[in-house]
């Protein structure tokens, strides 16, 4: 679950730790929160040289449009792709604002 390969493990964990509680107070259902977490690493695993903290919109865009052509997600599986994304840079948004 490396956010990047500088990055501590600790700090890894704390992370996806924060990500999960975000999740569970948005409501998201524990028996979802795996595939948050699943569609979330893979996004962070098509920019690996870069930490998620410098990823752009073009980024994001470009990964969501590669997911869109593919054509093997149902439309609820894509918006949830969208959601766990979303979440992602919440929490850095979140971490950012806090300190």
């Amino acid at each position: 679950m490396s956010i990047h390969p500088s990055t501590s493990p600790d700090l890894v964990e704390r992370f996806w730790d924060r990500y999960l509680e975000l999740l569970s107070k948005q409501g998201v259902k524990k028996s979802a929160r795996r595939w948050y977490v699943l569609r979330a690493e893979h996004y962070i695993k098509t920019i690996p040289d870069k930490k998620l903290a410098r990823h752009t919109a073009q980024d994001i865009t470009f990964y969501l449009e590669i997911m869109g052509r593919a054509g093997h997600l149902m439309d609820w599986q894509f918006r949830q792709a969208v959601d766990a994304i979303r979440n992602l840079f919440l929490i850095i948004t979140n971490r950012r604002e806090s300190r």
